[in-house]
């Protein structure tokens, strides 16, 4: 895990999480890369936490898997609501289908 810290801990609300998506990319870095594009307001509120999905990078190795960071990310906020302020999740996998059903049809 990697984290950058806010600049301005007075105005600190929380850690925003950043997925690097996938299947097979590396998550350390992003913290980093993603404060040259994030808004100053963001920066300010949220420290920047990255990580290496299992699998890949400096991680723990697997034999096989695929991307579940929006699954992750909804299973998560559904378990720990009081923990979870903002989230924001893109390329959606149907819940209802995830994933030994998904190829099934």
């Amino acid at each position: 895990m990697s984290r950058l810290s806010t600049a301005v801990p007075g105005k600190r609300r929380g850690y925003l999480v950043l997925n690097s998506g996938g299947p097979a990319l590396a998550g350390l870095a992003m913290p980093t890369q993603m404060a040259s594009v994030l808004p100053r307001e963001v920066l300010d509120a949220y420290d920047l936490i990255g990580f290496d999905p299992r699998g890949v990078g400096h991680s723990t190795p697997q034999s096989w898997g695929q991307s579940y960071g929006t699954y992750l990310g909804a299973v998560y906020a559904s378990l720990f609501p009081w923990h979870t302020y903002r989230m924001i999740l893109e390329g959606n996998v149907d819940p209802a289908r995830v994933w030994q059903r998904q190829w099934q049809s």
